[in-house]
């Protein structure tokens, strides 16, 4: 999960500032950069959250997310077969009850 990048701040950011290091604000940090840039005489650009990955890290992480969807896949197809031999068991049990 990201954190706002103000110190001691660990609201859910919304906003990057693109001057500085792309740092990460929240709702009610945004001010506090806001006056920082004035007294720096600097501009405060805020825009949309854009995460960008070293290529080899961003190769890194689609391959686990690939992964993990395997890992996943392969449970629910143990699930499901688990399920169906239940299902089956219970069939055998209401039959062999009514015999």
């Amino acid at each position: 999960m990201l954190r706002c990048s103000t110190f001691g701040c660990d609201g859910l950011p919304n906003k990057q500032c693109s001057n500085c290091e792309r740092i990460l604000l929240c709702e009610g940090c945004i001010p506090n950069h806001n006056t920082k840039h004035l007294k720096e005489n600097t501009t405060c650009i805020l825009d949309e959250i854009k995460i960008k990955l070293p290529a080899g890290r961003l190769a890194r992480l689609r391959e686990n997310i690939e992964k993990s969807i395997s890992n996943i896949e392969d449970q629910k197809k143990r699930i499901m077969s688990e399920a169906l031999k239940m299902n089956c068991q219970d069939d055998i049990m209401v039959t062999s009850a009514f015999e």
